[in-house]
């Protein structure tokens, strides 16, 4: 192999090896690219975490609530029901004796 082969060879394999080098750098960058993406979906991820904790409690307090009124609810009920029957007592042993 003559000097001139041996030096397009050599020129070859480095241009080869720097369009390489070039793919290689670009497929870093494609890839730090990424994992910053990663990075940012699972800080969005942990984000909706605490969202879906904190409206999960608010929901539960909510219910509770409901559930407190509801009670109260039949009580009063069961309250209004016993004035109801005194009262209809009450007027009927009044009017006979009118």
């Amino acid at each position: 192999m003559s000097d001139k082969d041996l030096h397009r060879k050599i020129i070859g394999e480095l241009e080869s090896a720097g369009v390489e080098k070039a793919k290689i750098e670009e497929i870093q960058e494609g890839l730090e690219g990424s994992e910053l993406n990663v990075l940012k979906n699972v800080e969005r991820l942990r984000m909706l975490e605490i969202k879906t904790t904190h409206y999960e409690r608010k929901t539960e307090a909510l219910e509770s609530e409901v559930l407190r009124w509801e009670e109260k609810h039949e009580e009063l009920l069961l309250k209004y029901k016993s004035l109801q029957r005194d009262f209809t007592d009450l007027q009927a042993s009044v009017e006979p004796g009118i």
